[in-house]
């Protein structure tokens, strides 16, 4: 007698993206650094792998680049790092979710204090401070 058993990876409610800080370094100052156009590209084929991943009716959300903090890293501008966000956000015309984590910053009196000492990535304080399920309220 065999016996066959099929195992299946359970798939998740909500997939969270978070990526793109990385990918708005100024040209020229960071290996990191990804086009902008390039950027949106590869948005939409992540956008396009993932839908399979989640269970039928789940969330997949894609969480914007923040705010950076300018007087600590000349290799990050606010002004190109818009761009990208712009990018994100753009994926809630495919219907996406989209989490402007750049916009929920501004609405912070000091967002710096949510930042390594890189001025780019969230330290614990950040991390805690990460709306819950997609913004404020």
């Amino acid at each position: 007698t065999t016996t066959t058993t099929t195992t299946t990876t359970p798939r998740p409610d909500l997939m969270v993206v978070c990526f793109g800080a990385n990918d708005a370094a100024l040209e020229g100052k960071n290996a990191a650094h990804v086009p902008v156009a390039a950027y949106r590209e590869n948005l939409g084929e992540i956008v396009r792998r993932l839908r399979g991943f989640v269970r039928p009716g789940g969330r997949l959300m894609f969480m914007t680049p923040g705010k950076v903090e300018e007087a600590r890293t000349a290799v990050w501008r606010n002004e190109v790092t818009k761009m990208y966000v712009d990018a994100c956000a753009g994926l809630a015309e495919k219907g996406v979710e989209v989490l402007n984590l750049y916009e929920e910053m501004e609405g912070e009196e000091d967002y710096a204090r949510l930042l390594l000492d890189d001025g780019v990535h969230f330290n614990g304080v950040g991390q805690e401070w990460l709306p819950p399920g997609g913004g404020r309220g």
